[in-house]
């Protein structure tokens, strides 16, 4: 799309640092300002919750002032830096060959195998999930794993359905669920190619004592405040009424309501490409009009030849098409990621001060709302208090 006519074009901005900063922080009051009096979005805001209405506004609007302030850097991102749009994605793709590393940990660790300092219940996992490429006990990647993983991406049949609801990499409630025809259909196809050439599937077959000790306690303390909030409860309850769901400034919702609402088709591309530029995770499961809308845009960006997949639905073929494309780019980019980690490795980097990851750590809530029912499960089986069972 041609910029040259948009109305925040950087020609017709101030130069001046300070002037330049005054012009946007009023921009961005102004656009709040203008949703706040629009009347037309009614309908649009009704379908959501009141409470959540005024900061999605104020988020959006900075977003939008934000846009119309980067617009060049992300016009020429998106043009001349093809490269770099795989940058993200690549090192998503080589943090899943640590989540492999970090799952056979948690396997063993389940099964009483290993025993890790900074492993104190098995819902610490979940945090680790988040901070994989910080975490402390994770051996470091090999060539091997980097073959594996490229191999993977080029396999003709690559269809990997870990979804966010699964709760990520290490749930492993939900991926070790036996399904009705008796096998484990959450567990991640890349788990199972690395298992496959790895020999790591025997590790699916260790018992998990930890988690059952874990949640004998659990149930207690559950039984308990069950218990407890029984008796504070009144005789009679009210009807209970749905909420509204709650409407998030998210990349995807605000480029909903710029379709819907914004009349310069500038911002309607810019929040396009915000929500592109941040999008984490794909999910070709249920195909969308925009999934369709950035398979295409994809593809007509190729620097090769890209084969369609004959003999199915072509929505099908498209998605495939592209997600092959992508995985090539990839494959062909983790080397450079690798050496970057490695090299990292050698003068003892981080990406996230190790510190800092470790005071979250300690105060991770959900690390200690675990270990809070845990206690209390031990306290009423009158046990000591702490984890050594």
């Amino acid at each position: 799309m041609d910029f040259d006519d948009f109305i925040y074009h950087v020609s017709k901005i101030p130069a001046d640092f300070v002037q330049n900063k005054l012009f946007f922080d009023g921009l961005k009051n102004k656009f709040f300002d203008e949703m706040k009096q629009n009347k037309n979005h009614t309908d649009y805001f009704n379908k959501y919750n009141p409470g959540s209405i005024e900061s999605f506004m104020l988020h959006y609007a900075t977003q939008k002032a934000s846009l119309a302030s980067h617009y060049k850097y992300m016009i020429d991102e998106t043009n001349q830096n093809k490269e770099l749009k795989y940058r993200a994605h690549t090192e998503k793709i080589f943090n899943l060959i640590l989540q492999k590393k970090l799952w056979d940990i948690q396997l063993k660790w389940r099964a009483e195998q290993i025993q890790i300092k900074e492993i104190r219940t098995s819902w610490d996992f979940f945090f680790w999930d988040n901070y994989v490429s910080s975490c402390p006990f994770v051996p470091a990647v090999t060539e091997a794993e980097i073959e594996i993983m490229k191999a993977f991406l080029r396999d003709d049949n690559f269809s990997d359905h870990t979804k966010l609801w699964y709760g990520g990499w290490q749930n492993y409630g939900d991926i070790m669920e036996i399904d009705e025809y008796g096998d484990l259909s959450a567990l991640p196809d890349w788990y199972e190619f690395y298992d496959l050439r790895m020999g790591t599937g025997l590790l699916l077959q260790l018992p998990d004592i930890r988690g059952k000790k874990e949640e004998y306690y659990l149930d207690i303390a559950r039984n308990y405040y069950n218990e407890k909030s029984k008796k504070n409860e009144s005789v009679t309850q009210p009807i209970y009424v749905a909420p509204l769901p709650y409407l998030h400034a998210s990349y995807e919702e605000m480029y909903n309501y710029a379709r819907a609402n914004e009349n310069d088709k500038h911002f309607i591309e810019l929040f396009r490409i915000n929500k592109e530029m941040n999008k984490t995770q794909e999910s070709y499961s249920m195909i969308s009009d925009d999934e369709i809308d950035h398979a295409v845009y994809l593809l007509k960006e190729a620097e090769f030849p890209v084969v369609m997949p004959g003999n199915t639905d072509w929505r099908d073929a498209l998605m495939k098409c592209s997600q092959q494309y992508m995985n090539s780019i990839i494959a062909n980019e983790l080397d450079v990621v690798y050496e970057e980690y490695k090299l990292f490795l050698e003068i003892g980097i981080s990406r996230n001060n190790i510190e800092d990851v470790l005071q979250e750590f300690e105060n991770d809530p959900i690390s200690q709302g675990a270990i809070r029912s845990i206690l209390k499960g031990r306290e009423i089986c009158g046990e000591p208090q702490n984890l050594d069972f």
